[in-house]
């Protein structure tokens, strides 16, 4: 089904696959996966953003150049905040991560781009995958996790379950950002499904009814 999305988007847009990525609430689609693993159902808005195509061998020479610069900037400046590249027990160079950024205290997904440590604590580079751009800050290790991969159905939460929601804090009605959530009550009635938890924000903690989340849940 994701191939039939790409072909279409060739048709009707004039892009082509390979130049494609296509995101849902937050999330990239990828192949080998079908539309009902990300909960897409009909009249849901898929967003395509289009990979720029170098094709002067000056730009693409320039490209690298930039990114040699940028690699040494930040060795740059990871020497001048007392870092030294590390290795780490759980993540490797090239990760996909989810990563937690505190200036929003939701979860986006990223890429480790290095490793560094500072006297015994771990830090990270990572680059967002949203828009292939580094994060300035050097992340601690307590804001890194692996990928959640899989959604969950509503019939499958539990009381106390600790998931991630899709919730935007201006209007739920609409897509949002990706925040931790711990369930403490679960109503079913004959037309409404409602859920009680907490919304873990940054280090504060808001209580809040959380309506129509069956589609929208992560491990």
């Amino acid at each position: 089904m994701f191939f039939v999305i790409q072909c279409e988007v060739e048709k009707q847009l004039n892009v082509k696959k390979d130049l494609q990525r296509l995101f849902f609430s937050g999330k990239q689609l990828e192949s080998g996966y079908h539309l009902a693993n990300y909960n897409i159902k009909f009249n849901d808005t898929i967003l395509l953003m289009v990979k720029t195509l170098l094709n002067d061998v000056e730009d693409k020479e320039n490209t690298k150049e930039e990114k040699v610069n940028e690699e040494k900037e930040l060795e740059k400046e990871a020497l001048e905040t007392n870092l030294e590249k590390a290795e780490s027990l759980y993540y490797k160079i090239g990760d996909a991560v989810d990563c937690m950024y505190d200036k929003t205290g939701a979860w986006y997904e990223a890429i480790i781009e290095n490793i560094y440590k500072k006297e015994a604590q771990m830090f990270y580079k990572i680059s967002w995958e949203f828009d292939n751009t580094l994060c300035p800050d050097d992340i601690p290790e307590i804001y890194i996790r692996p990928r959640a991969q899989r959604s969950i159905l509503f019939d499958e939460l539990s009381i106390g379950q600790k998931v991630m929601i899709n919730y935007n804090l201006d209007n739920a009605e609409k897509i949002g950002l990706w925040y931790d959530f711990t369930i403490t009550d679960i109503i079913t009635k004959r037309k409404l499904r409602e859920l009680f938890g907490q919304l873990y924000i940054n280090r504060y903690v808001f209580v809040l009814l959380y309506q129509h989340i069956k589609q929208n849940n992560k491990m």
